[in-house]
């Protein structure tokens, strides 16, 4: 899971009504060196590079990419060890279109032929080590590139089968990448994955007779105990069906993916994992488990499709048909900025995140390389609103907005290479000595102005420090940004990696970031009575993290500064110890730590007959978030540790065992495949042990259309029980507007949907939901002719750096964001609302309201939320963050209003 998927995460988090999960914490850093620019000698014969798996997608939605035309450079380079010695049979993979491969050569030299001069991204293994993503940008006169090997990670999964409860044997587990890592489980269902970088990956599992499992896995630091796995894996049928053009054509070559209808992520990539159609348009998808599904296709000369949801019975189904529509053509030139044609630069073709409201349902990404006079032709575009634009090597273009919803065909488009904005400066480390081989990335800080569509369209801008540590960011519009750098090439961008980065704007040429040595910190966890705890996992930084089996860890690799250090552990409470000094270059011995055995929670899962169920899953968390299949969702174990997330299994009398749970409020849940769901509980604070009964129900369902002015629309839908706010369970809806959850407990909801990210419109209604049954919604998220300005002011002059305004219809009176959400989530709240953020006494513009009684609701924040530590502290202490509502009465008729919302600053928060 790499930036963009991560962006997108943020995103799905920013639109939740719940304002205590806005901020969610830190992806982990990368762990990869840097490519250098130090020169090697000349490989003397290379294998033949061979196509390769395309490498992770980094996209915020499915790139489709072009293949790069023949071009007349060759990258050359070197793999490195840690002590700079030469790695021979190290697998090198290039992100050329197609993607390629060679094998080291005895003094670690690799050779790529025949390639245009672009930007590349570089991937390496061998045994246990690996690299990548490292950054190389080649042009005649490029340095080799030198690729230094690190010690990687290990993920141990073990497979069952949730028919039989057994271990399944000979299932292929395999991690989605450039350089794919893949096992298959031994007789006891175990499977080990070495050489993973530590972070997210995308894990599958898939035997015969099952429907593949596809989850998000996190592997640990290099040195820690392998990352424990449990996949369950559920019988599944197979499905067939067609794929056929607007006409009832059959369509050959297109490649189809089914994903749960409720899921709020599409986890699998047509392109790379879809099944093929034949030349009838026939297409087979080996298993899935019974259930709702939607089916996504893609085809290089259609625009990308998608099925409504389709329910897959017991028996299987052989009806399934999706239908592809036209795609749209965009065609053009780049040309430089004095109008000469540009050969060789990069089209990108992005969904308009502004005007499609951020959510674009099966959108595609574009992107192909002009001809050598500067012509470019892409069809099978997706018809919706997108953005064009263009790079090269040292100038961009502007961002083209296209709706091809209104103009099938633009085939006029000029993209002119006119901006040449630059940052420049020089990393040093803590000394003051100069960075050699750093890279260099500069995202747009939609913190302090800048547009989410700009990043979202542009992503990062990269560089390498010279051996003068210099760094050179060109082709840049004008705004903001944050500028990071890695000794180790992380694949994040300024912010991630535990640090919040450099501010800078376009034209700042003399730069200056301190890349200081990195440190480590060490300790040994304890129980008061001495005893070690089994098992635990530390994270630092909000991102690297180690995992333990005797007590004693050590994380290596840590940006110098201030962080908090989360030990999280099956037997123990949670413990958090804030403001550990990370030196440069040097350890910081935490000593022993002692951590708490905390409070038990036992108990029973009964049916509704009262009789006991075996095999229940038990979930208790701080907070809960499900998509509409799954208690925890698709979101990995990054979120679970974030929301406190500890599970437990009903044994063969329905009895559970939660040990080692902290003394906060809690919600419990328990799930069974057959018998249903239990309504969420809440676990009071305390610290005496607890003994309950859950009581399942037949699973109920929501279903429903959401529309934006009366049309369908793309959205985040959140349903949230009325009486435990402390689960939320949230989906998206297709492009046909549709959205289903089908795992939900009887009960009442308030089922919400937004569209939009940092800026999000609203619709709401109540409803009950009982067991066994489907209920129905409609939802318009309206649209009025009023305009609202709401200035946010501190009060006695006190600077508001920034600000999470509502405007709310109806009167709302809150005092804190628990409260608040409390409210919304009630039958009473009022049914719509929008939401923005405020930044650098910049106002929050609502459009497109209703006249009539409003609330504005704003939360100040007084920190900068670029960094990591303070986010993470943020989103600790959220409940309790004040909110000042203010009632704005609004005459029908008017259509512009400016007002005032004169606040306090943040209290500050507690260590």
């Amino acid at each position: 899971m790499t930036r963009r998927l991560l962006l997108l995460v943020a995103a799905l988090a920013v639109v939740l009504i719940a304002v205590r999960w806005l901020w969610p914490a830190a992806p982990a850093p990368d762990t990869s060196p840097a490519v250098s620019a130090t020169p090697v000698a000349s490989a003397s014969t290379q294998p033949t590079p061979e196509p390769a798996p395309a490498p992770p997608r980094r996209e915020l939605h499915l790139l489709t990419a072009d293949d790069d035309p023949p071009g007349a450079l060759r990258l050359e380079g070197q793999v490195l060890d840690q002590d700079d010695l030469p790695v021979a049979g190290a697998t090198v993979h290039l992100s050329s279109r197609p993607p390629r491969r060679v094998v080291s050569d005895d003094d670690g030299s690799f050779v790529f032929e025949g390639l245009i001069g672009r930007e590349y991204e570089l991937y390496a293994r061998a045994g246990e080590l690996t690299a990548g993503p490292l950054r190389h940008r080649l042009a005649a006169d490029t340095d080799p590139a030198i690729v230094r090997l690190v010690a990687a990670g290990a993920i141990e999964v073990s497979v069952r089968g949730a028919d039989t409860d057994a271990p399944v044997a000979g299932a292929r587990v395999r991690v989605h990448a450039a350089l794919p890592v893949e096992a298959s489980t031994d007789g006891d269902g175990h499977a080990r994955l070495d050489g993973l970088a530590r972070g997210p990956h995308r894990l599958a599992v898939e035997a015969a007779g099952y429907a593949e499992s596809v989850r998000i896995a996190r592997a640990p630091a290099a040195g820690g105990a392998p990352v424990q796995v449990e996949v369950v894996l559920v019988p599944g049928v197979p499905v067939t069906g067609r794929v056929v053009d607007a006409d009832g054509r059959p369509v050959a070559g297109a490649r189809v993916v089914a994903a749960e209808a409720g899921d709020l992520l599409v986890l699998r990539d047509p392109a790379e994992e879809g099944v093929p159609t034949d030349p009838d348009g026939a297409f087979t998808v080996p298993a899935l488990a019974p259930g709702r599904y939607r089916f996504y296709a893609q085809h290089p000369t259609y625009a990308p499709g998608e099925t409504e949801p389709v329910e897959i019975r017991v028996g299987g189904r052989d009806d399934v048909e999706i239908s592809l529509a036209p795609g749209g053509v965009l065609a053009g030139q780049v040309v430089t900025a004095e109008g000469t044609p540009a050969p060789w630069a990069a089209v990108h073709v992005r969904p308009d995140v502004q005007r499609a409201g951020g959510w674009s349902g099966a959108a595609i990404e574009r992107q192909t390389v002009a001809d050598e006079h500067g012509r470019f032709h892409l069809e099978g575009v997706t018809r919706a609103p997108v953005v064009v634009h263009a790079a090269a090597e040292t100038t961009s273009t502007e961002l083209v907005a296209v709706d091809l919803r209104a103009q099938a065909r633009r085939e006029d488009l000029e993209l002119a290479l006119t901006l040449d904005g630059v940052i420049a400066g020089i990393v040093v480390d803590e000394h003051g000595a100069a960075v050699a081989e750093a890279q260099v990335q500069a995202v747009v800080d939609i913190w302090r102005g800048g547009e989410l569509g700009q990043l979202v369209a542009r992503g990062p801008a990269h560089a390498v420090t010279d051996g003068d540590g210099r760094f050179r960011l060109t082709g840049i519009p004008e705004g903001a940004f944050r500028v990071g750098a890695s000794r180790s090439g992380g694949r994040g961008w300024a912010g991630f990696g535990g640090v919040p980065g450099t501010p800078a704007r376009t034209g700042d040429r003399n730069l200056r970031i301190v890349l200081a040595t990195p440190g480590s910190v060490s300790g040994t966890l304890r129980f008061p009575d001495g005893d070690t705890p089994a098992l635990a996992s530390i994270t630092v930084a909000g991102a690297a993290r180690t995992s333990t089996t005797r007590g004693e860890f050590h994380l290596s690799e840590l940006p110098p500064g201030r962080h908090d250090l989360t030990v999280r552990g099956p037997g123990f409470s949670d413990r958090v110890i804030s403001g550990v000094e990370v030196q440069p270059g040097a350890d910081t011995d935490l000593g022993a730590l002692t951590v708490e055995p905390g409070r038990t929670i036992t108990g029973r899962v009964v049916d509704d007959s009262g009789r006991p169920v075996p095999n229940a899953d038990i979930i208790v968390a701080r907070r809960l978030l499900s998509d509409g299949n799954k208690l925890t969702g698709s979101l990995g174990p990054g979120l679970d540790e974030q929301l406190g997330v500890r599970r437990s299994r009903s044994d063969g009398d329905g009895r559970f065992l939660l040990p080692g749970i902290g003394a906060g409020r809690l919600v419990l849940v328990a799930e069974h495949a057959e018998h249903g769901r239990s309504p969420a509980q809440t676990i009071t604070p305390g610290r005496a042990d607890l003994d309950l009964e859950l009581r399942l129900a037949a699973f109920g369902a929501v279903e429903g259309v959401v529309t934006l002015g009366g049309e369908p629309t793309t959205a985040a839908v959140t349903i949230g029980s009325t009486t435990n706010p402390d689960h939320i369970t949230m989906v998206r809806t297709g492009a046909d507007g549709r959205f289903v959850a089908d795992r939900l407990a009887a009960g009442r909801y308030k089922i919400s949907a937004s569209s939009g990210m940092l800026s999000a419109s609203s619709a709401a209604t109540a409803v009950d939901v009982g067991p066994g049954a489907s209920t129905q919604v409609t939802l318009d998220i309206p649209q009025g002719d009023l305009t609202l300005t709401v200035q946010v002011a501190g009060e006695a002059g006190a600077e508001i750096s920034a600000a999470q305004v509502f405007a709310i219809s109806g009167q709302v009176t809150a005092t804190t964001v628990a409260a608040l959400n409390q409210l919304i989530l009630s039958d009473e709240a009022a049914t719509s609302y929008k939401m923005m953020f405020s930044f650098g006494g910049q106002p929050a513009v609502f459009s497109k309201l209703q006249a009539g009684p409003l609330s504005v609701c704003v939360v100040p924040i007084g920190g900068d939320l670029n960094d990591p530590a303070f986010a993470q502290r943020l989103q600790r202490h959220a409940d309790a963050l004040a909110v000042h509502c203010h009632t704005v009465d609004v005459t029908p008729g008017v259509t512009k209003k400016v007002y005032t919302a004169t606040v306090p600053p943040m209290a500050p928060l507690p260590e």
